[in-house]
């Protein structure tokens, strides 16, 4: 497994979206990925509801990282290219605060990562599925996002 350091280089430091709206890693243990947004305040909307788009960014990068974090080393992790295919979102209740994203991969997801990472097989279709809690540690909603993972090739 990559270290946060190395997801933070590979995700979060190259992806102006996440920075703007203040996403980092809190941490990756076991099979859990965790992420928070701490500038949710200024995306939010008159009513001080966290935006919609600002916690669906918030699911993609959290995803993103559980599946970077899956990778066993700086190489395998900047050589794998994740493209989102599709999400399907639930919010359940308002988000407020600091809102942070936990997602964490089954063993058929870690197996399929592994495997593109490790060039093992040319691609994969996986999913991820998140939960996001508010600044109370409420589960406010989720998402599940589904991706395609590919080996970057030689250019």
């Amino acid at each position: 497994m990559v270290d946060a350091d190395c997801l933070t280089r590979h995700l979060i430091d190259p992806a102006a979206a996440y920075a703007l709206l203040g996403i980092h890693l809190l941490g990756v243990a076991d099979d859990t990925t965790t992420t928070m947004m701490d500038k949710a305040d200024l995306f939010g909307e008159s009513s001080g509801v966290v935006h919609p788009g600002a916690l669906v960014t918030l699911l993609e990068a959290t995803g993103a990282a559980a599946l970077l974090a899956v990778c066993r080393s700086e190489a395998e992790a900047s050589g794998l290219v994740r493209t989102l295919l599709s999400a399907t979102v639930d919010f359940r209740l308002p988000a407020r605060g600091r809102v942070t994203g936990i997602c964490t991969l089954d063993d058929q997801v870690r197996e399929a990562v592994g495997r593109v990472a490790a060039g093992e097989c040319e691609r994969a279709r996986v999913a991820t599925l998140t939960e996001v809690r508010d600044g109370t540690g409420m589960v406010v909603g989720g998402g599940t996002l589904r991706w395609n993972l590919q080996r970057r090739t030689a250019s």
